[in-house]
């Protein structure tokens, strides 16, 4: 049994390691703000133990159908008429 949950076992040990190197970098009692993902909520209780959380939809993934996981690279050879808008995507 994975004890992370929606964790990977590698998940799990960098949540680990989160939990010891956070408190070197925020505020005694941070805001903590998951997405409605498993895994988020998963590395917030392990990560933060014991801090209350807040679930928002504002920080879920976006999906974008088809084009989801592809390179820029991919997705300009699939899709060229996007191709002009190129120059607008950050690398």
């Amino acid at each position: 049994m994975n004890p992370g949950g929606g964790l990977t076992p590698r998940g799990f040990e960098q949540c680990l390691w989160l939990r010891r190197t956070l408190p070197e970098l925020v505020d005694p009692a941070p805001a903590v703000r998951t997405s409605q993902y498993r895994r988020s909520q998963d590395t917030a209780t392990l990560a933060l133990p014991g801090l209350p959380s807040e679930v928002t939809t504002a920080l879920n993934e976006q999906h974008y159908g088809d084009a989801t996981y592809m390179t820029k690279h991919k997705l300009f050879v699939t899709y060229p008429e996007g191709a002009d808008d190129m120059n607008c995507v950050p690398s």
